[in-house]
């Protein structure tokens, strides 16, 4: 008499992967049961993995880029690693055990704050030039992404983008060195802190000496063109922006050239995307440089209709 088969699990032919048992499959429901109580009384330690996804861009997009933080990078990416250690042993303390959990979880929340101020601060680099610390490429798009989306359901503001290059930096780089060179452009950074600082403006280091700020106000490019004004005015009148070379008698000024390019949001912009927004007006900004250099440095002209703004004081 033949035997009765019983039913046990053996591995598919196809893909030669044992299916589970029934204990694995009752251990898997059961671990999935925790977690989902878990994660519905102590929701904060089961915060999203988009934070880790946006450390890990953030540490692609520094070694892709000349950065003298290497040292620091690697120090951090060691440091989430532990960390995301030190909460999965946590997590799985948590589901082991079945008295007590308030200290596991004190413990889980204090390494989560960690691990997220870490993985803030790996962001923040990527997003930052390292000579000057203002807002880089990567840096800008994403910000202005945030203040377009605020902005483009307020019809009437007005958006500009601000091109800004310094007259005689090549001159200061080949003739006093680099490191003079990296000095100016530290200073410069801050100047541009000083006279663009309110909340809604973004302050951009391009590369080399090209710069660009993006403003939002509720008075056409006039607030924009005074700000541009009073910075081109300092750099006039300081002894900072003045170089002597060695041995000789004649001092070469570096100062600013500057285009500015405007665009009132209306109620169309609502569905505009960010990103052709900027692309726009960087070039129509970039048209209005050229018109400045074009006709002596040291000025500003609007692309609106390439006037000409002379600098205060003049």
């Amino acid at each position: 008499m033949a035997r009765k088969r019983t039913k046990s699990f053996v591995k598919n032919p196809q893909t030669n992967k044992s299916k589970p048992s029934w204990g694995q499959v009752l251990w898997l429901m059961l671990g999935h049961c925790l977690r989902y109580l878990l994660k519905r009384y102590w929701p904060e330690i089961y915060t999203s993995r988009r934070a880790l996804q946006q450390a890990e861009s953030s540490l692609k997009a520094l070694q892709s880029q000349p950065t003298n933080g290497s040292a620091e990078v690697a120090e951090l990416r060691a440091k989430i690693q532990r960390l995301e250690n030190t909460i999965d042993g946590l997590e799985r303390d948590l589901a082991l055990r079945g008295d007590d959990v308030s200290d596991l979880i004190l413990q889980c929340q204090r390494a989560l704050g960690e691990r997220d101020a870490t993985i803030a601060r790996l962001v923040e680099m990527a997003n930052q030039d390292p000579l000057t610390r203002l807002t880089n490429r990567r840096g800008r798009d994403h910000e202005f992404a945030g203040k377009w989306r605020i902005a483009a359901t307020q019809a009437g503001t007005t958006v500009a983008a601000v091109a800004i290059d310094l007259d005689r930096f090549k001159w200061v780089n080949d003739t006093l060195g680099h490191a003079i060179g990296d000095e100016l452009l530290c200073l410069f950074a801050d100047r541009l802190r000083t006279y663009f600082k309110r909340g809604s403006d973004l302050v951009v280091r391009l590369g080399g000496d090209e710069f660009l700020v993006i403003g939002f106000s509720n008075d056409g490019h006039k607030s924009v063109q005074k700000q541009c004004q009073e910075l081109i005015e300092a750099m006039r009148q300081s002894d900072d922006f003045l170089f002597i070379p060695e041995g000789e008698g004649t001092s070469v000024r570096v100062t600013a050239s500057i285009g500015i390019a405007t665009r009132v949001i209306t109620a169309v912009d609502e569905v505009a995307h960010a990103d052709v927004v900027l692309t726009e007006l960087m070039q129509r900004a970039d048209t209005a440089l050229y018109e400045a250099k074009r006709l002596g440095r040291d000025q500003i002209a609007l692309e609106k209709d390439m006037t000409v703004f002379a600098p205060l004081g003049e």
